[in-house]
């Protein structure tokens, strides 16, 4: 009910939606154009009897669209409830205590975005008779402890929630019906990663179109130090500059005697990591395979550059642009979900699972029943930049959440 009447505010918001669209999701592009998305979730509370504690109530949903997922948990909180949380110093104090929060859950990745709340109150167990609705108000945005994430709660105005106190305190058996609406924009549900601090801090240049004429690569040819890479090719270098910036050949016993050395990577490989200790510039190729990545993923291990967490989150931002490029291809999206595991790779992570979850998940359960998707068998996984067990949710388990998530929010496209 009070998704169709959302469905009609916004045909009215924007003529060219109708309610066959409003239930249809389109293929996400790269270049969908920043719009509004609105999403409405529906909470019911059932009013516990009279010798009941008051315990504070939560409640989870997901925002689920194109490449991303985010998570959200709602919280009822009353002034005579156990354990409540409190806001002090209020500039405007509500006079019944009770107030509902809305939030991003620690995970998400959300910059941006507005919130409405409405709700009803029933008398009977089947909702057909409703003795009150509350007027449709738009939640405040509070400060939150999260550098990346939303936190809104109810206007504490206008005396809004006061029935819902009320009815909460002394009307057991009764039914309340709690309508949250998000808007948010679709680009943190298409392009979601390039809003993430983890990239917008540490952006990097690719190499020059005219590598040998660039000051920067002026050790290519007044070169003193030779790598012999497995492929028969020579990569070459500036002793010095590799010693300042790499803690693997400042480490290296005996370095200042050495001319060159040889390796078990091929000159692919080497080369982009070698050159980036010198111009602080990188990037994979466009066409180059998962493989192929991990081999710069272990050299990067090896050689340990200063700035590595610089040229980690160009790899990361790479292979998530691969992922969403590649939404049709389900074995490369198994095989990224893998990779993102061991490798702290979260944005990415998030958007193989999301895509995964949304378009294959039958697919992915009848392949892997018991959630084990080490696909890759040629090379341990836990070497690659964090050689650390994953810790919290693996990419199984956070697919079967995102699956289940996305049905308790419908979602309205403009």
């Amino acid at each position: 009910m009070f998704y169709e009447d959302a469905v009609a505010e916004r045909e009215s918001e924007f003529p060219m939606l109708t309610k066959s669209d409003a239930t249809t999701i389109s293929k996400p592009t790269l270049t969908t154009p920043s719009k509004p998305l609105n999403f409405v979730y529906n909470w019911v509370i059932t009013v516990p009897s009279l010798d009941q504690a008051r315990m504070p109530l939560s409640t989870h949903f997901s925002t689920t669209y194109g490449l991303g997922s985010t998570d959200w948990n709602v919280h009822l909180k009353h002034r005579a409830m156990v354990n409540s949380f409190l806001h002090r110093n209020r500039a405007e104090p509500t006079s019944s205590g009770s107030h509902v929060i809305i939030e991003t859950a620690r995970s998400a990745k959300m910059l941006t975005g507005k919130c409405w709340i409405q709700y009803s109150i029933f008398s009977d167990e089947d909702m057909g008779v409703r003795t009150f609705e509350s007027a449709k108000m738009q939640a405040v945005g509070t400060e939150t402890f999260l550098n990346e994430g939303l936190r809104f709660r109810t206007p504490m105005t206008e005396n809004f929630f006061d029935r819902f106190a009320s009815t909460y305190k002394t009307k057991p058996g009764y039914k309340i019906h709690v309508n949250i609406e998000l808007c948010l924009d679709i680009k943190y549900f298409i392009k979601g990663y390039e809003s993430t601090t983890i990239f917008l801090n540490r952006f990097m240049k690719p190499f020059p179109v005219d590598v040998d004429s660039h000051f920067l690569f002026s050790f290519l040819k007044n070169h003193n130090f030779t790598i012999n890479c497995a492929d028969g090719v020579q990569v070459y270098a500036d002793k010095r500059s590799i010693y300042l910036t790499s803690a693997y050949f400042r480490n290296m016993e005996d370095f200042d005697k050495l001319s060159e050395i040889n390796t078990h990577f091929t000159s692919d490989v080497v080369r982009p990591v070698i050159w980036y200790l010198h111009s602080l510039c990188f990037e994979l190729p466009k066409d180059c395979t998962l493989e192929y990545v991990r081999k710069v993923m272990r050299y990067v291990e090896i050689v340990n550059p200063a700035n590595k967490l610089d040229i980690q989150a160009c790899i990361h931002r790479s292979l998530c642009l691969k992922a969403a490029q590649n939404i049709d291809n389900y074995p490369l999206l198994v095989e990224l979900a893998e990779l993102s595991a061991p490798s702290r790779m979260m944005e990415l992570k998030q958007i193989v699972c999301t895509v995964i979850a949304d378009r294959y998940y039958e697919r992915f359960k009848n392949d892997f029943p018991d959630g084990n998707i080490n696909v890759i068998r040629d090379a341990p996984v836990d070497d690659i930049f964090h050689g650390l067990p994953f810790i919290g949710q693996t990419p199984s388990e956070w697919i079967d959440r995102i699956y289940r998530g996305k049905f308790r929010t419908a979602v309205i496209v403009p």
